[in-house]
């Protein structure tokens, strides 16, 4: 759901390929394309900032094989690869902090962070198997990341150091 309370969901286009975003207003979906480059693969994630505006992460799974993100800016879309490894899988998650300053991102092996709201790199964290959902926490020292393997892994957003794994997670 948006922050005003509408069910909205991001997703690839299966006839085009193409990422798109759609909110409920109470009668009919309005639908928005954010990506129509195309070869894009069917997993998205959707995030909310504290002030209301949508990010989503995605998979360009043809030629280039990126992870990346589109950020709603209030004005337009703004897209950004957040991996481009070319092996990231088809793991993706999106996570505002709470304060919406940062924006936390999840791929095959990997969490990034990104100062907003320019999306400017502060920090890359790797992990040792795919990152299933990530979460910052409230005070900004730390972010909590799931893990393939069933564990959880939190991280100094300082330095970004494992300092705690809880195993044995599963669903």
């Amino acid at each position: 759901f948006s922050p005003g309370g509408q069910p909205a969901i991001s997703y690839i286009d299966a006839t085009s390929s193409a990422l798109k975003y759609a909110v409920y207003n109470g009668s009919s979906w309005n639908l928005s394309t954010i990506d129509s480059t195309g070869n894009l693969i069917t997993f998205t994630s959707l995030a909310f900032s504290p002030g209301g505006e949508p990010a989503i992460s995605y998979f360009d799974g043809g030629i280039n094989n990126n992870l990346k993100v589109a950020v709603y800016d209030g004005a337009s879309w703004v897209l950004s690869t957040v991996d481009s490894t070319g092996s990231v899988g088809r793991y993706n998650s999106l996570a505002f902090s709470p304060d919406g300053n940062l924006l936390a991102s999840g791929g095959y092996r990997v969490v990034k962070l990104w100062q907003r709201p320019r999306n400017v790199q502060s920090l890359k964290i790797s992990s040792p198997n795919a990152v299933t959902a990530v979460v910052v926490s409230p005070d900004r020292k730390s972010i909590a990341f799931g893990s393939a393997d069933n564990s959880i892994l939190i991280s100094s957003l300082a330095d970004g150091k494992v300092v705690k794994t809880l195993s044995g997670h599963s669903g």
